[in-house]
């Protein structure tokens, strides 16, 4: 009878450590739809402004976006998630969550103008 018990408790916590895996692998990977859905936003606002112009974006994932040159990437931890080429430059500009007004000036230049967290 111990060793049935025994063996009941090992699967029983097999399976919650499983169950437990699962879960993070789906919450890394709705954090991951979520940054993506942010990257595409932002890209897609960031091309309609390119002309001039300024408009609020709003960050909702765990990752980040950077800009730096004419490149946009989406960073969820250490992992490169998208990238794209921009129609204006940057100087280095990391967004995280939050939200900000981007402007483009007569030189094609993106800019931060202010920011809320």
């Amino acid at each position: 009878m111990p060793v049935v018990l025994l063996l009941s408790v090992v699967l029983a916590c097999g399976t919650v450590l499983i169950g437990i895996s699962g879960l993070r692998i789906l919450q890394r990977n709705l954090e991951k739809q979520k940054l993506i859905e942010d990257f595409y936003r932002i890209r897609e606002t960031i091309h309609e402004i390119s002309n001039g112009g300024e408009r609020v974006v709003q960050i909702r994932s765990s990752g980040k976006i950077i800009l730096r040159d004419r490149l946009i990437e989406a960073w969820l931890d250490e992992e490169i998630v998208r990238s794209s080429m921009l129609p204006v430059t940057a100087s280095s500009i990391t967004l995280v969550y939050g939200d900000y007004l981007l402007s483009v000036d007569d030189n094609s230049r993106l800019e931060v103008k202010e920011w809320k967290h």
